[in-house]
């Protein structure tokens, strides 16, 4: 739907009038919340954009600022007030009780002051105080938008991105009124007398930060909670991507991905008086650290020779005294915030193909160390800790690139679905520009959803290189080549036997006696060497390491296992028989094919890597 935003000026007394005493004089019972939602009994909204909203105690937050009890002083917003030629004094960043206390003057007709026709909220690291101030100093422009914006705002990363211009009224509407469009023939008297049709433009661009900080440092995390004791925005750690002696150095640092969410709602009657509100995500930058995007920037420059700048453009541009057409003006705020999202984007990606790169090559190496598998406890032990290790560094790493990947495809729809609107906006010269300077970057993020749909294609191509590698050298993703050397092993010395008697190399006793004894010490000398070992120097080894396994099972880790560990009780080990001996060989077949995946779900069974140690 169209909108001329060149329309005659609209009445505005409503906007001095504070909302939430007229509410309360038609409905006392309900909180204020409730009342300034306004939402109807029937409505699934009092489930699910109620309850969000309590959920951060905002409830509780608005009632007690209106006793006049403040948290603390610590939160702060950038308000500016003007009519577009002269600006308030007060302007700048302030806390929350001195803004609220600013926003009690009357907005237009102020004695001493100009109207603040243009009002301009800005608002780092909001809070439920700090959203329970918009609320209650929210006139009749932008209460209807206001709730559910506060509400996409909270959900961020739950709720797809989004930007989007609407058409809609500002109306006072009596309370048995739920639905004025049900009363089409008083809408235009209403419209008449109250100033009618409004514009709303919006957007919610959910992100992510990568930040670096210090291994043995307090992990930095959202101290905003919920009622059920979460945060308002995740942290994830990636160390995972990192091999494991970075983690372990004492100057280790660990890259953090935080989850950030930008909010813009401007409204307004035409472009003469409209206001905005700007919600930023701070919680992940240092508390000296001079950025652009932080409330410390703005009160650190507020002496310098530029008056002020304008915290909604990061600071790029000062506060205009002449603001622009709130159509530009949106579309400012959208292509730095565009520009800002893919910089971060880049440089996630970047990071996350670097890691994967080191971490692929750190496989490679280890998996032309060693081709032959063992069949030992310790090396079953290894294999299937190695196992485990690779297979959830393949899920996080598919997890995280499935989250980037999702993340870029919800701001690129929601960009092209606002591409639609084009025409009913009717942008000017200056809106144009950026209009296509915001395609281009749209572009550029294109080039990184590749970039990401090419590095998921080499995760699975890499997966099924190892798998292959695993089978044809040896590794233990193939239980059969297990069962084959155990075949060789048990047929070696028959065959071998067979020989030497047919060749009459040995020709002492009955020919069956022959047989048995020379099968008997090849049986015992091929089933004590394992497979890659060097025999001369290993096998005496092996034979310890039989028996102290089998001591252990017989003796369930008593006082027995730990004297053959220290070489005492030889002889007692000694009586085991060799089909004793035969048993934990076994049993070890069998946890080097769980450890190899051999018995877990398609999903479970891929491995990255080389599950050698």
């Amino acid at each position: 739907m169209s909108f001329d935003f060149d329309r005659r000026e609209p009445c505005l007394k409503n906007e001095n009038v504070p909302w939430i005493e007229q509410a309360r004089r038609e409905n006392g019972d309900d909180t204020p919340l409730q009342l300034f939602l306004a939402i109807p009994g029937y409505s699934p909204r009092n489930s699910y954009m109620l309850g969000c909203l309590k959920s951060i105690d905002l409830d509780t937050a608005i009632q007690k600022i209106l006793n006049g009890d403040f948290e603390s002083c610590q939160s702060e917003l950038w308000l500016h007030d003007g009519d577009g030629h002269r600006c308030r004094a007060y302007n700048g960043v302030m806390p929350v009780p001195a803004a609220h206390q600013k926003l009690q003057l009357k907005r237009f007709g102020q004695p001493g002051e100009p109207d603040a026709s243009i009002r301009r909220f800005h608002i780092h690291h909001p809070t439920a105080e700090s959203m329970g101030l918009l609320i209650l100093n929210t006139g009749g422009l932008g209460r209807d938008e206001l709730g559910g914006f506060l509400f996409k705002y909270i959900k961020a990363h739950s709720t797809p991105a989004s930007i989007g211009f609407n058409v809609g009224v500002s109306i006072a509407f009596p309370s048995y009124l739920n639905d004025p469009l049900l009363f089409s023939p008083i809408f235009a008297d209403f419209e008449e007398k109250t100033g009618g049709r409004t514009f709303s433009f919006t957007f919610h661009l959910p992100s992510f930060v990568l930040k670096r900080q210090k291994a043995r440092a307090r992990r930095r995390e959202d101290p905003r909670k919920k009622r059920n004791g979460r945060p308002w925005r995740e942290s994830r750690p990636l160390s995972f991507l990192s091999k494991p002696i970075e983690i372990k150095s004492e100057f280790a640092s660990v890259d953090t991905l935080h989850e950030v969410h930008y909010s813009l709602m401007i409204c307004g009657y035409n472009r003469s008086v409209w206001t905005t509100c700007s919600l930023v995500d701070t919680y992940f930058y240092d508390s000296d650290e001079d950025h652009e995007d932080t409330v410390e920037f703005y009160r650190t420059h507020e002496d310098s020779e530029v008056s002020e700048w304008d915290p909604a453009l990061i600071g790029d541009k000062e506060v205009w005294t002449k603001c622009p057409d709130p159509r530009e003006y949106f579309l400012m705020i959208l292509d730095k915030r565009f520009t800002q999202i893919y910089e971060e984007f880049f440089k996630i990606i970047d990071f996350v193909q670097d890691k994967m790169s080191d971490y692929v090559s750190c496989l490679h190496e280890n998996r032309t160390t060693r081709n032959c598998a063992t069949v030992s406890r310790d090396s079953a032990k290894r294999l299937y800790e190695s196992a485990e290790t690779k297979r959830m560094w393949l899920r996080q790493t598919e997890q995280l690139l499935d989250l980037l990947s999702d993340g870029l495809s919800s701001i690129l729809r929601c960009w092209e679905a606002f591409e639609i609107e084009r025409l009913n906006i009717a942008y000017n010269r200056p809106s144009a520009t950026l209009f296509h300077g915001i395609q281009g970057q749209s572009i550029d993020m294109n080039r990184l959803q590749d970039s990401l749909s090419k590095a998921k294609t080499k995760c699975d191509g890499f997966r099924k290189d190892l798998e292959l590698a695993n089978g044809v050298q040896g590794g233990p993703g193939n239980v059969l080549q297990y069962l084959k050397l155990t075949f060789i092993q048990v047929m070696t010395p028959v065959v071998v036997s067979a020989s030497i008697i047919q060749a009459d190399i040995l020709t002492f006793g009955p020919v069956f006696l022959r047989f048995v004894m020379i099968t008997a010490v090849l049986f015992g000398i091929c089933w004590c060497i394992e497979p890659g070992q060097n025999p001369i120097p290993g096998w005496t080894d092996t034979i310890k390491k039989r028996l102290n396994t089998r001591a252990d099972d017989q003796n369930d880790g008593g006082p027995l296992n730990q004297h053959l560990r220290r070489g005492w009780g030889w002889n007692q080990a000694m009586m085991a028989s060799v089909w004793q001996l035969a048993q934990p060989r076994r049993r070890l077949l069998r946890e080097v094919a769980w450890a190899s995946g051999a018995n877990s779900g398609f999903e479970e069974d891929v491995e990255l890597g080389n599950l050698q140690s």
